[in-house]
């Protein structure tokens, strides 16, 4: 398979339908975690888009179906995508397994999580999340995505909501547009991952990484 040059721009939702309709979805690779049968974490382009507009197939995800329109902003977050890829564990142990004296000891292990997480800005005043699992006959993280509407992730984070800083702090937008960027001006979040969405074709398919 040959892997084409990376794309050198910005993907909004309308691309994403795009890729869509044509059936060009690949996969979105991410940093962290790793699957049984495969050496990394991913995500499948198409049933991310599936999730996000809505659909009435399976009992797992919620019936609101959204115009692409309707979607400002995509950001992955969570710990699939966290840097770096390592977290502090501690651990309290005996000198023997049942008396002696407690110690502590701390080491740095690297993410593993088996899901993806993705954070959803619409311009509608709404709050809710979707839930897809991939079956036996499909590969892939679990995806989880949360909806929020411009005004309740504008006060979310001026009220400090765990979930809307992370996402500004730590997440990374895949699909946006220029609504997206007034949003940024406005919020003034700093950014503190130095990770990156990189879009390129592969055998006719979009596919992204995130490093």
């Amino acid at each position: 398979m040959e892997k084409g040059p990376y794309l050198n721009e910005d993907l909004s939702m309308q691309n994403f339908r795009n890729f869509f309709s044509k059936r060009e979805l690949g996969t979105l690779s991410l940093p962290n975690g790793k699957h049984d049968n495969y050496s990394g974490n991913y995500v499948d382009l198409d049933y991310l888009y599936k999730n996000l507009i809505g659909t009435t197939e399976g009992s797992s995800r919620k019936n609101i179906l959204l115009p692409v329109g309707d979607i400002i902003a995509v950001i992955a977050f969570g710990p699939a995508v966290k840097y770096p890829g390592e977290e502090e564990v501690i651990r309290m142990r005996r000198k023997y397994i049942f008396w002696g004296e407690e110690t502590k000891t701390i080491t740095m292990e690297r993410i593993e999580p088996k899901d993806a997480d993705f954070f959803v800005i619409v311009n509608q005043d709404l709050s809710f999340q979707r839930r897809w699992s991939p079956s036996c006959c499909h590969f892939g993280s679990t995806i989880y995505s949360v909806f929020f509407g411009v005004n309740q992730v504008i006060q979310g984070i001026q009220d400090r909501n765990v979930l809307c800083i992370s996402a500004f702090e730590e997440g990374i937008p895949i699909f946006f547009d220029y609504r997206f960027n007034k949003i940024i001006a406005e919020t003034k979040v700093e950014k503190k991952t130095p990770r990156k969405i990189f879009w390129y074709k592969e055998d006719g398919e979009l596919n992204g990484e995130i490093r």
